[in-house]
């Protein structure tokens, strides 16, 4: 038998902390402030025998979809104590959690995986990604017609600054697919991690900020050097032009520019040429914890007037298993029990489909959904947006 919650006192909070210290080789002198840093009420572990066997923590969080904020349980820091390991503990440890989440009323969870045969155990799926992206900044130059007007700024960022930050990343995150409500914890990494700090620019005109950026430069082999960014976000094109210029303004001392960006991300239409890399840096996993609650809190294309006829496998929670009806109409959706099914798929596939990472046409042709050319048809438009992104780890 196992016992499943938050640590009950500071003996197992300690535990907790060195449970996930060895799981992932964090520095022991390390681990006190990001501690600090993730924040109280987090920790989540599987005893046994009165002892942690299994931890991980867990983000109150939301991600947009649709133009929509969905709650959604971010999950980090998995790790199982070695003398258990290969016992079935960690599926064990994410089966109690994805039962939290339903019994709190959040219909999704994501995470980053270091293995993808558990988590898709547990009913995870691919359903998005984070790219790596790397500016040459002696290189840099602009589209035509990308040009700043005069009376756009650029300051460093003020302690003032931080609730009109906060609106710009949420009014960008909106429009995305996959972006992140952040949870506290992430807002402090965007501003310092691991020792690194951040210094904060932002960018507009009058009295309205449009963009901001957090850079550090970073000192690599000999001479060379690096500036990164956290967050490079604009909202208008002055201001993203004004932002690259900053970057461009480090050339003389650095080579390149890192983040995490997407290469259709409006900021890199700016650009001239194509003097920048973009790699995959992770693929992260999203699980629909309760169908209906996830597909009604999404948003979906205007216009758009369609209704779906679900069959659900889900292996983990059968609350979600059976036939739904998604009726789709003026941007959101109403589901209810019923219908004829014509559109079979297991829950790993409704994650894929979820975010607009598969369409509907994909998943039927790898064998992971089943239904006739004009269900698949009218499911592939129903999840249509922007692919999904997600600049923030986790």
């Amino acid at each position: 038998m196992h016992d499943y919650g938050p640590p009950r006192d500071a003996r197992e909070l300690e535990r907790w902390t060195a449970l996930v210290g060895s799981s992932f080789s964090f520095p022991a002198a390390e681990l006190p402030a990001w501690r600090a840093q993730l924040g109280e009420g987090t920790e989540r572990a599987l005893r046994i025998d009165g002892e942690l066997a299994a931890v991980l923590g867990v983000l109150d969080m939301g991600q947009w979809f649709g133009g929509r904020r969905v709650p959604m349980g971010g999950v980090l820091a998995v790790g199982v104590e070695p003398s258990r390991r290969g016992r079935g503990l960690g599926l064990a440890l994410m089966t109690e959690l994805l039962r939290e989440l339903r019994a709190r009323g959040v219909p999704l969870s994501a995470l980053y995986p270091a293995t993808n045969t558990l988590y898709r155990a547990a009913g995870y799926e691919i359903a998005g990604a984070r790219h790596e992206f790397a500016l040459r900044l002696r290189e840099l130059s602009f589209a035509r017609g990308a040009t700043a007007a005069r009376d756009t700024w650029l300051r460093p960022a003020r302690d003032a600054d931080e609730p009109a930050l906060r609106a710009l990343y949420r009014e960008r995150a909106r429009t995305s697919s996959g972006w992140l409500d952040r949870h506290e914890y992430l807002w402090r990494r965007v501003r310092s991690w691991r020792g690194e700090e951040r210094q904060g620019f932002v960018a507009g005109r009058g009295e309205r900020v449009e963009g901001y950026a957090f850079l550090a430069q970073r000192r690599g082999e000999l001479l060379q050097m690096d500036v990164a960014f956290s967050d490079l976000v604009a909202t208008t094109r002055d201001s993203g032009v004004r932002l690259l210029e900053l970057l461009r303004d480090h050339r003389s001392l650095c080579t390149l520019a890192r983040g995490f960006l997407a290469v259709h991300d409006p900021i890199v239409a700016l650009l001239g040429e194509n003097g920048f890399e973009s790699k995959l840096s992770m693929p992260w996993m999203l699980r629909v914890v309760d169908v209906a609650a996830a597909l009604e809190a999404r948003g979906y294309p205007a216009g758009l007037a369609a209704t779906l006829e679900l069959d659900v496998t889900d292996d983990v929670l059968p609350e979600n298993a059976g036939r739904w009806v998604v009726a789709i109409a003026d941007g959101a959706a109403r589901v209810e029990r019923g219908g004829r099914g014509t559109l079979a798929l297991d829950m790993r596939a409704l994650a894929g489909l979820y975010t607009g990472w598969q369409s509907a046409h994909d998943l039927a042709a790898g064998g992971r959904a089943a239904g006739p050319e004009d269900v698949l048809a009218r499911a592939t438009a129903s999840f249509a947006g922007p692919a999904p992104h997600m600049p923030d780890m986790f």
